[in-house]
């Protein structure tokens, strides 16, 4: 008997103590074959590596050969001839700015504030660059400053916005981005005055399709594009 009560006593004394290790011990792992978010973002080469793919949005060599005055094409394409639909248009795609979002809300891992300052203007200036593509093709379209959950319904089904609104925050991310930019000049990469020139196409390109389209605060954005130009001729060098 005495042996019974024994046993049943250390069989409680490890149940209450298993209780106390679980309710105090954090026993969550980080998968070790894969990335996570708690794991990346946390280097300047983390932050390298997936800001790269963002280069990916800006129109290819291609699409400038087809669209060169020298160049005679046999077909129309279909916006020329009235044939693109919902069922054929390519352009209403939003995987990149997922990845430019994700990327923003997960880059404070890295502590080096300076790096990290500078990647996420990379990650404005293709944002605003994002945008300004879409408002060209679509008008009005839906803004988006974070990533979308899978079963938030809300923000998936959400309306457009104005396109005033949309082209107030691109005018917005550019300058983020020109803050935060290198200044140094390289061929390869975005800085502060690629961010600059874009600024100034964005805001000519709103400005004159509200001019002749008899839109209000044209003069607004014609001044800002004059005035990203006029930066870039002057300490562009």
């Amino acid at each position: 008997m005495r042996n019974i009560i024994m046993n049943n006593i250390k069989n409680i004394v490890a149940a209450v103590f298993a209780i106390v290790c679980l309710n105090s011990c954090d026993l969550t792992r980080l998968p070790e074959d894969s990335l996570s978010p708690e794991n990346y973002f946390q280097t300047e080469t983390d932050l390298l590596l997936w800001t790269n793919s963002f280069y990916s949005l800006f129109e290819t060599s291609e699409v400038a050969y087809q669209n060169a005055d020298d160049v005679v094409d046999t077909q129309f394409p279909d916006y020329i001839d009235g044939s693109r639909s919902p069922e054929t248009e390519g352009g209403w795609s939003w995987g990149k700015l997922r990845d430019i979002n994700y990327f923003l809300e997960h880059s404070s891992n890295c502590k080096d504030e300076a790096v990290r300052a500078k990647y996420d203007g990379l990650a404005y200036f293709f944002r605003a660059y994002f945008y300004f593509v879409k408002v060209r093709r679509y008008g009005d379209v839906p803004w988006y400053g974070e990533v979308i959950g899978s079963t938030d319904k809300g923000l998936l089904n959400k309306p457009r916005d104005s396109r005033e609104f949309v082209m107030q925050q691109v005018m917005s991310d550019f300058d983020k981005a020109i803050a935060a930019l290198s200044t140094t000049k390289d061929v390869a990469r975005v800085t502060k005055w690629a961010a600059l020139a874009f600024k100034s196409r964005a805001a000519l390109y709103e400005g004159t399709f509200r001019k002749y389209h008899g839109m209000d605060d044209y003069e607004k954005y014609l001044e800002l594009a004059a005035e990203a130009a006029e930066e870039v001729i002057r300490d562009g060098g």
